[in-house]
């Protein structure tokens, strides 16, 4: 009856550990999320993966995306540079 017991607390934990490292697996490869660490805004101070850019020097950012992942990236870019974006177009398949 013991044997029985533990092999269905170890499914259990099993099975919670599973949908963990599921939730970590979706996380990982969230597009917003990817973007998030990807770009960091201090001011007029735009860095996209090591590259930095001075927004105080430049008179027009356009968001261009294509794909599944696009429209959660430019929503991202949305909430990072708000009124900086002058125009932007988003397709999605």
């Amino acid at each position: 009856m013991m044997d029985i017991r533990k092999s269905v607390e170890k499914a259990k934990e099993l099975r919670a550990d599973i949908a963990r490292i599921g939730r970590a697996a979706i996380a990982a490869v969230d597009p917003a999320a990817c973007l998030e660490q990807a770009v960091d805004l201090e001011g007029d101070r735009l860095t996209v993966s090591r590259e930095i850019f001075d927004l105080s020097r430049i008179q027009r950012i356009l968001v261009v995306g294509m794909g599944k992942a696009s429209a959660r990236m430019a929503t991202t870019l949305e909430d990072l540079l708000g009124e900086r974006i002058s125009s932007g177009l988003v397709v999605t398949a």
